[in-house]
């Protein structure tokens, strides 16, 4: 069962997502908040896979309710991943949420069966965006840097390792990505959650994007 978090201050959109999501037989709605400065107090006290959170938060500009929330939840140990969503479709904002820390965006003009089928993506928890996103995502504006202890960590990768981050790069899930090098599944995912915390990310597409450029 993936337990699922709704915060938007609109009504209709919120029910209207909600409906969706409890007439799935795999999901469960946990939490829903219409107001964003209670939802930074309540959100981390639930344990809950996907919390979908909408993009115009009252109060805040930009990503920054998104940044300030993925924050919360890391400090308090909470391991929800965030999915942003939006009245319209954009790669500019998309990647703002990704650098905000989010895992990805959906926007009121996808369809609801790209809707359900990004949260149980998500909700995998070896998500990234595609790879021709990440490649067109060099014009837009925002940058994620890493730091010296993450390039550090980089430049001493064995081959193998080199490969698998590769591969990870290219969008393959940890499970295929295992079956290909003929390695454990948990390797890959290790090697991905230290490069992370080394280099202080607040998700797998962060890392995808420090990665972009790095030559394997």
């Amino acid at each position: 069962m993936i337990r699922i978090g709704l915060v938007d201050s609109n009504d209709v959109v919120r029910s209207g997502r909600a409906m969706m999501i409890t007439s799935q037989p795999d999901l469960k709605l946990v939490f829903e908040e219409s107001d964003p400065r209670r939802a930074l107090v309540r959100a981390p006290e639930y344990l809950v896979d996907v919390l979908i959170v909408s993009q115009n938060q009252h109060g805040y500009s930009g990503s920054s309710f998104v940044s300030e929330l993925v924050t919360v939840l890391k400090s308090e140990g909470n391991q929800s991943a965030v999915l942003v969503s939006s009245s319209f479709s954009s790669d500019q904002l998309r990647w703002n949420a990704i650098l905000a820390g989010a895992s990805d965006l959906i926007s009121l003009e996808e369809t609801g069966r790209d809707f359900l089928g990004k949260i149980r993506a998500i909700a995998k928890g070896d998500y990234i965006v595609d790879s021709k996103f990440l490649q067109d995502s060099k014009a837009m504006e925002g940058s994620l840097g890493s730091n010296r202890e993450l390039t550090e960590a980089l430049d001493s990768l064995d081959p193998t390792q080199r490969t698998l981050l590769g591969n990870f790069k290219a969008g393959l899930s940890d499970f295929e990505n295992a079956r290909k090098l003929d390695v454990a599944k948990l390797r890959v995912s290790q090697l991905i959650g230290k490069l992370m915390e080394v280099g202080e990310l607040l998700s797998r597409n962060q890392l995808a994007i420090v990665l972009r450029d790095y030559k394997l």
